[in-house]
C-alpha cells in the first residue's frame, strides 16, 4: 500500500491524485476492519493490492 500512497501523493500535482488518495485511504480503513474480523474468526486473511515476493508452501 505504501507504493500506491506514494504514487497517488505524487499525482496530486496532476490533479488525478486528489481522487485516488481518498479512495486509497478508505480502502486501507476497510481492509483493516475486514482483516481484523477474519482474524477474530480464525480465518486466513491477506492484504489486497500487495506484491507477493515469496510464495507460501
Amino acid at each position: 500500500m505504501t507504493i500506491y500512497l506514494f504514487s497517488a501523493s505524487m499525482l496530486v500535482f496532476a490533479v488525478i491524485g486528489l481522487f485516488i488518495l481518498p479512495l486509497l485511504g478508505m480502502s486501507i480503513f476497510f481492509m483493516t476492519i475486514i482483516n481484523t474480523i477474519k482474524v477474530a474468526l480464525e480465518q486466513e486473511y491477506h492484504y489486497s493490492l500487495t506484491i507477493n515476493f515469496v510464495k507460501q508452501a
